[in-house]
């Protein structure tokens, strides 16, 4: 099927002129310019009017939504976080898991496996633990918490193929910097996190092939002038991206601001961090093994710490918009191109000719209208059921 998408306000992610057309061929898109081009014989055309045309949203750090769970995994579930992130402008996703047991890693593994084979819109796996600092576990369950072995994680990329993509880690634990090499060897991301690294543990772990902070600000050594630890480290080095979590409670909007001011808009990566309550009512519920609960859609363990998000990817977007002052472009491509790059995904995160058509389309409120995801739209309606 070809379309093409007219009259919207298009974002590559970089703003384009007005009357930008974007035509898309099968599963790519084939142009982006000007009205006046010439379109193939039965295209459909798509007006957006008063709409938003961006790339599709890259949530590359999420545990859950809609009541399912990546550690604790049903058949079937990422197919259905798959309806319900795209309702909210995601077309491609991370499933992460927190600190766990190694069977229900290579589980994860599996299902990964099985909802690629069926086209669902799963990049691969992020492990977020369990090879972490107690210290700094915030709502990862203690129990799991373990140094990070060798051994196991090779056995664990071994049994996953190529669909371990990130492995998130604490640097100053026993064995962490030989792990981070090996990750390096691999072309798998280690990435800082629930740490309480020195400065210069970071620079070691760096040298080795760290290049990427989760959630920055949160469970991490916070700077101190004569100590500036995992944060001075994320902030200070340009070779670190860092994710943020821009739900307005996890990182004051004055922090963001600073985050964006010093690392710049293309070092950000907007992620979601959900877990399976996000989507569903305020109450009690469950988190690796914790009791966790939500109110007013905050997540919290019963003594208050910060138990995930119930963010959403459109959420985060019109939060750095609005209480960040971020241009609309740049938040886009916190959560498009960033992502993309990260991950190496050279055909996704923007809109040009060859890339995969992953277009989502929203209202100047920053509301999701509809998505194409591999050329395919998608209808609100559609994912309601």
């Amino acid at each position: 099927m070809t379309y093409a998408i007219e009259n919207g306000e298009v974002y590559t992610p970089s703003k384009m002129p007005r009357g930008t057309v974007v035509i898309i061929d099968g599963s790519k898109v084939t142009f982006v310019g000007p009205k006046e081009a010439r379109y193939p014989r039965d295209t459909e055309i798509i007006d957006a009017s008063a709409k938003i045309v961006a790339p599709g949203f890259i949530d590359m750090h999420v545990h859950g939504c809609a009541g399912f769970d990546v550690t604790e995994g049903r058949r079937g579930f990422l197919e259905e976080m798959s309806k319900f992130l795209a309702k909210h402008g995601v077309t491609s996703f991370l499933p992460t898991t927190v600190s766990t047991t190694k069977r229900k890693i290579i589980r994860a593994i599996e299902s990964v496996r099985e909802a690629q084979k069926k086209k669902a819109a799963v990049l691969g796996l992020y492990l977020e633990g369990p090879y972490i600092n107690v210290e700094k576990a915030g709502a990862q369950n203690p129990r799991y918490i373990r140094n990070p072995d060798l051994k196991e994680i090779k056995e664990i990329i071994d049994a996953a193929g190529k669909i371990v993509k990130v492995i998130a880690l604490a640097p100053e634990k026993k064995n962490a910097i030989r792990v981070i090499g090996e990750l390096k060897r691999r072309g798998i991301i280690a990435s800082a996190a629930h740490t309480s690294a020195s400065y210069q543990k970071m620079l070691v772990a760096m040298e080795a092939g760290l290049s990427h902070v989760t959630h920055v600000f949160n469970a991490m050594r916070n700077f101190h002038c004569r100590e500036i630890g995992a944060l001075g480290a994320a902030l200070l080095h340009e070779e670190l991206t860092t994710e943020l979590i821009a739900d307005g409670v996890h990182v004051h909007p004055s922090a963001i601001k600073m985050l964006v001011k010093v690392k710049g808009y293309d070092k950000v990566v907007l992620i979601s961090d959900a877990i399976s309550a996000t989507g569903l009512p305020d109450g009690k519920y469950e988190l690796g093994g914790l009791e966790i609960f939500i109110k007013y859609g905050v997540s919290t363990l019963r003594s208050g710490v910060l138990a995930g998000s119930t963010l959403t990817l459109d959420r985060a977007i019109k939060n750095m918009v609005e209480l960040a002052n971020v241009p609309v472009s740049e938040a886009i491509r916190m959560a498009t191109l960033n992502p993309a790059r990260v991950l190496g995904l050279k055909a996704k995160g923007g809109i040009k000719a060859g890339a995969d058509a992953d277009i989502t389309i929203l209202d100047r409120n920053f509301k999701v209208h509809s998505v194409m995801i591999h050329g395919e739209t998608l209808k609100l309606g559609e994912l309601h059921n």
